[in-house]
């Protein structure tokens, strides 16, 4: 299974060899942001490091054909979504210029700014969690939220390979391959040893098709945003499957202003909230009822 520093890595490869040297020493880098024309940054657990380099349209050019194999058309339906899913379950943000057709993004050109956000298997921190997010019956449906980047993924990773390692069935939606990091029918991180995964595939539609097939006792999915996340989401309750998921919010106040998630949160699907909080001395996890 991967590690942090195996993911650390694959992020350094994705770079061009002239700033390849100067990120190896960052081996606790969260994030690498190229903007073209700006100094290269990297962020750390403490703060923003920026390099004395410039970066060129041919760096982001490098970054592109590294973490697609040169091969832009396969990485196009997540393209035109502003990301790129490469080894390890790295993800990397992009913006540009937009390409509209018919009123929709079709894909980006001109990329200007890549975030290379290197994903992170952190065993053991939902432990102490797990008294306060299952009862008698197992796990109950829990909603994760903090700021961006707060380390949403990872806890939910950990409470998944938690959960599905004390014995009860979990199906994963991992639409944008960062939950699992498939990689030729393995998952790349550890989500224990009773988890069934979807990846690369809608999320309401891997949720319907897992709640016929696999028989799940919890779903997992990231990031909830639309409409569609909510209506699968109360398809799988009425099928007795928990939830586990996350969302973008400071806090539970912060979460109630997001008007596309209202109609979900009211309906009672999430029993629990695990909000992380980034602190000097680390995150904190703080568990409160909905």
């Amino acid at each position: 299974m991967l590690k942090e520093t195996d993911n650390f890595i694959h992020a350094v490869e994705l770079l061009p060899p002239r700033l390849r040297s100067r990120v190896s020493d960052y081996k606790h880098a969260e994030e690498i942001r190229i903007r073209t024309g700006r100094k290269v940054s990297i962020v750390l657990p403490d703060g923003e490091k920026r390099l004395s380099e410039n970066a060129l349209p041919s760096d982001i050019n490098y970054i592109l054909d590294s973490a697609t194999k040169s091969s832009m058309h396969s990485s196009s339906e997540s393209l035109k979504n502003g990301y790129i899913t490469a080894d390890g379950g790295n993800r990397i943000g992009l913006c540009g210029s937009a390409i509209i057709k018919n009123g929709v993004v079709s894909g980006l050109r001109n990329i200007s700014s890549v975030c290379i956000r290197i994903a992170k298997e952190v065993y053991g921190i939902s432990e102490p969690l797990i008294p306060e997010l299952t009862d008698e019956h197992g796990p109950l449906s829990v909603l994760i939220i903090s700021s961006p980047g707060g380390g949403k993924t990872t806890l939910l990773r950990d409470l998944t390979r938690a959960v599905s390692d004390r014995g009860y069935t979990v199906a994963i939606a991992d639409e944008r391959s960062e939950i699992a990091a498939m990689k030729d029918a393995y998952a790349q991180f550890d989500v224990g040893s009773t988890t069934d995964i979807m990846d690369s595939c809608p999320r309401s539609e891997a949720i319907a098709f897992m709640l016929r097939a696999m028989s799940p006792r919890v779903i997992v999915m990231d990031e909830l945003y639309g409409e569609d996340d909510c209506n699968a989401l109360i398809s799988a309750i009425g099928c007795g499957a928990s939830v586990f998921a996350t969302a973008h919010a400071s806090d539970k106040n912060d979460l109630l202003l997001r008007k596309s998630l209202v109609p979900l949160l009211q309906t009672g699907i999430f029993r629990k909230i695990v909000c992380i909080k980034k602190e000097k001395s680390g995150r904190s996890y703080q568990v409160e009822s909905l």
